[in-house]
C-alpha cells in the first residue's frame, strides 16, 4: 500500500510529488533570494565603509597588523564602499526596472576579484584580500546565477 501524504495542495506519494516542477514558482523564488543577496551584499558594502571610514585605526590594526599614516585615502575607500553599498541596494526595489544595475553589480565584485587577486601582494597581510576575493568572486557567482535563473530581462 503506498504512503501518501497531502499538505496544502502538495501531495506526495512514497516520496514523490505528484505535481510537475513549477518554473514560474522557481523564477520567483530565485527573483526572491536575488533580492535578499542583492541587499545582504550593499549592506555588507556599507557596513565595511562605515567601518573603515569612522574606525579607520582599528580596522587596520585588526586586519592588516598596521598603522596608518595618512588616512586620507582609506577614509575616501570607505566612503566609496558605502555609496558602492547603496548603488547594490538599488535595483532591491524593482529587480525588473532595475535589472541593467544588477549587470553593473555582478561587474564591480569581478572587478573586485581582479583588484583583491593583483594587489594583494601590496598589501602586509596578503591572505586576507586572498579571502576577501574568494568571497567577492562568490557573490558575484551566486548573483550571475540568481538573475539568471529569475529570467530576468
Amino acid at each position: 500500500m503506498p504512503l501518501t501524504i497531502s499538505v496544502e495542495g502538495l501531495s506526495l506519494q512514497n516520496g514523490l510529488a505528484d505535481q510537475p516542477f513549477s518554473e514560474e514558482r522557481a523564477q520567483k523564488s530565485c527573483a526572491r533570494y536575488l533580492r535578499l543577496l542583492l541587499f545582504l551584499v550593499g549592506m555588507h558594502s556599507m557596513g565595511l565603509g562605515v567601518l573603515i571610514y569612522f574606525f579607520t585605526d582599528l580596522f587596520y590594526r585588526v586586519f592588516f597588523l598596521v598603522k596608518i599614516e595618512n588616512l586620507f585615502f582609506v577614509r575616501q575607500s570607505g566612503l566609496f564602499l558605502f555609496c558602492l553599498g547603496l548603488f547594490y541596494i538599488v535595483p532591491v526595489i524593482d529587480l525588473k526596472k532595475y535589472h541593467v544595475v544588477i549587470y553593473a553589480v555582478i561587474a564591480t565584485k569581478f572587478l573586485a576579484v581582479l583588484f583583491l587577486i593583483t594587489n594583494a601582494a601590496l598589501a602586509p597581510w596578503p591572505g586576507i584580500l586572498q579571502v576577501a576575493a574568494g568571497l567577492d568572486g562568490l557573490m558575484a557567482i551566486l548573483m550571475g546565477y540568481l538573475h539568471y535563473r529569475s529570467k530576468l530581462p
